[in-house]
């Protein structure tokens, strides 16, 4: 089994005395070295031996810690050892992920029931289609480091995730729980510094530090979490919620409405449209392939008429950065690709990842390299006076940006190959949801499924505009949330079969 409870259940009874005496003298002893050889970083091991205790005796707990830590943990960078990591989630996620490999994957019995699920079989796919691309990579070791962070993700986020929710279906919400109430901190935490500056919008970039690295993963995680939130006040009488949490959980939208307004993000504000749709398709029960025809018409009559809409937008005068620019004018900015210059700096990051793309379409740079290899490809009639021209050799994290597009950066770093697999784990969520909803006999599971469709839908539209999923913040929420639909789909299936059988 899975949880180290089960397997050592005796040995972690017998030794549970012996680590409270060992924790007491380790943590005095600790305090004390700290102090007089002012080595501070010492005080991190009594909390770490903590995490290893509560690892050995309920993997599940491990679990909901981290969830909750994940919004809390600040990043840390070493030029010593050329290090950036996320303190304390990153270390966590690390060794749980460590621990669900040696018990999921050496067994075959676990392995088996792991890619019983035919996402399970695709999100295999589309992983080692990246790994298979750091043979051809331009930077081997930073696509190697890529994709083992990738696939810690996977396996933690998804596999763990589907294991608990097998397991433990109702309470398949805890996890996206224990992560919004922290983010609900985070964002008062935020909305309070902010509050310093006058609630200015340039400033929205530098006030969610030390949390996140800046305002458009901030608000893409809030704007990702509000569906579940505004769901259970919705149907609260049908959960069976008491009174009082359902206040409690509409104050807590409101704080997230209030963080989604104030970080100034553009393409969260998009997102959460992408929700409301998603809701009212669900409400109209249109079918799965009626909606994918329309989807797929609408992206390629996108493609094929940008020769109509990209001058209309040229035209676009509106800027978001403008110092008194309204709600109305940073709205109708996200069309301006000439005036506004953030729009602009993308558009020249989104034609290098397809230059790179057409360059190398089946086999891409290599995964993480983006950042490292799409300064030459940069056209100066398309550079903005934010454009990154040089990248210094040492590979610092960030030097020189990212595609700020999860597809176009799929397909400039793993090529065209890799972007299908994506893009069938997005098109295959959508599927087993809709299909969980509309078949589901249990109010629970239908209202799950809506709201995680919808939360996931801000997700599929904020990546057109950015990319998070190399960043542990959103890869949980992206990867356990796909975990829930797998497994309501997985159950609405079994008793389909199982009445179809009795008849």
């Amino acid at each position: 089994m899975l949880y180290f409870h089960r397997k050592f259940h005796f040995f972690v009874h017998c030794t549970s005395s012996r680590f409270v005496l060992l924790f007491c003298i380790t943590t005095l002893s600790t305090i004390i070295t700290a102090i007089v050889k002012e080595e501070y970083w010492l005080l991190a091991i009594p909390p770490g031996l903590l995490l290893i205790q509560l690892l050995l005796v309920n993997t599940e707990y491990f679990f909901l810690l981290l969830a909750a830590l994940i919004p809390l943990s600040v990043r840390w960078h070493t030029d010593h050892l050329n290090l950036s990591i996320s303190i304390p989630s990153e270390v966590m996620a690390g060794i749980l992920s460590l621990v669900v490999f040696f018990f999921i994957f050496l067994s075959h019995r676990n392995v088996n029931e792991a890619f019983k699920p035919t996402m399970s079989k695709i999100i295999l796919l589309y992983w080692l289609s990246m790994a298979t691309m750091c043979v051809f990579s331009e930077l081997p070791w930073v696509s190697v480091k890529s994709i083992i962070v990738s696939g810690t993700y996977i396996v933690l986020f998804y596999f763990f995730s589907l294991h608990l929710y097998k397991t433990s279906l109702h309470r398949a919400w805890m996890p996206v729980i224990f992560y919004g109430v922290t983010l609900l901190g985070v964002a008062l935490h935020t909305m309070y510094v902010h509050a310093d500056y006058g609630f200015d919008k340039n400033y929205s970039i530098l006030t969610t530090a030390p949390f996140f690295s800046d305002h458009t993963i901030y608000g893409a995680c809030m704007a990702f979490i509000l569906p579940f939130m505004v769901g259970y006040v919705v149907y609260a009488k049908k959960l069976q919620i008491p009174f009082l949490i359902k206040n409690l959980i509409l104050v807590a939208c409101l704080i997230l409405l209030a963080g989604i307004y104030f970080s100034f993000s553009r393409a969260t504000w998009i997102s959460l449209i992408a929700a409301i749709i998603m809701s009212m398709i669900l409400k109209l029960r249109i079918g799965f392939l009626p909606l994918l025809i329309t989807l797929t018409i609408f992206v390629f009559s996108a493609i094929l008429l940008k020769d109509f809409f990209v001058p209309t937008m040229a035209r676009n005068k509106n800027d978001s950065k403008k110092k008194r620019a309204g709600i109305e004018e940073q709205i109708k900015s996200v069309t301006s690709i000439k005036n506004d210059v953030s729009n602009a700096e993308r558009v020249n990051r989104w034609l290098c990842a397809w230059r790179m793309f057409t360059e190398k379409p089946f086999t891409g740079y290599g995964p993480g390299t983006y950042q490292f290899t799409y300064i030459p490809f940069q056209k100066e009639s398309e550079m903005t006076s934010i454009s990154v021209t040089s990248a210094k050799p040492n590979f610092k994290p960030g030097m020189g940006g990212t595609a700020h597009s999860e597809y176009l950066l799929l397909l400039s770093e793993s090529g065209i190959i890799a972007f299908i697999f994506f893009l069938s784990i997005i098109i295959y969520s959508l599927y087993i949801g809709m299909y969980t909803y509309y078949k589901s006999i249990h109010h629970y599971h239908k209202i799950l499924s809506m709201l995680t469709l919808c939360a996931i839908s801000t997700y599929w539209t904020h990546s057109v505009f950015n990319n998070f999923l190399n960043v542990d913040k959103a890869a949980f929420l992206f990867w356990s949330s796909i975990a829930i639909l797998v497994t309501l789909y997985e159950h609405t299936k079994k008793l389909k079969d199982e009445k179809i059988k009795t008849r």
